[in-house]
């Protein structure tokens, strides 16, 4: 397999793994503050052990995902559909942790 040299492609699969950067830190933040709970059983686990657990795998994880996506992306044609609807749902996810944050902001400030 060659990697993918699909400039656009290779736009989107960074752009995936910086959104689950922020909602790392979104999840993490809404948490801490008793804004919010895990909903994911394994990762509400891992937090119950401690957030480098949590970071480990949740980076790990999605730093695996993109590679996978940017090494077969070129091969596999049904893989570019799948790159962007987990990035659309990324993308929905952030929406709501934006406009949660803001929520959070009103109830600090």
């Amino acid at each position: 397999m060659t990697p993918n040299n699909n400039k656009k492609d290779n736009y989107i699969i960074i752009t995936l793994f910086i959104l689950s950067l922020l909602d790392t830190g979104f999840t993490l933040l809404f948490i801490e503050t008793g804004f919010a709970i895990e909903m994911n059983p394994m990762m509400d686990f891992l937090l119950s052990k401690s957030y480098i657990y949590f970071l480990f795998y949740k980076l790990f994880i999605t730093a695996v995902f993109c590679y996978l996506f940017y090494i077969y992306l070129s091969a596999y044609k049904y893989m570019r559909p799948i790159l962007y609807f987990i990035t659309s749902i990324y993308s929905l996810l952030l929406l709501y942790h934006l406009y949660g944050f803001t929520e959070w902001l009103r109830t600090h400030i």
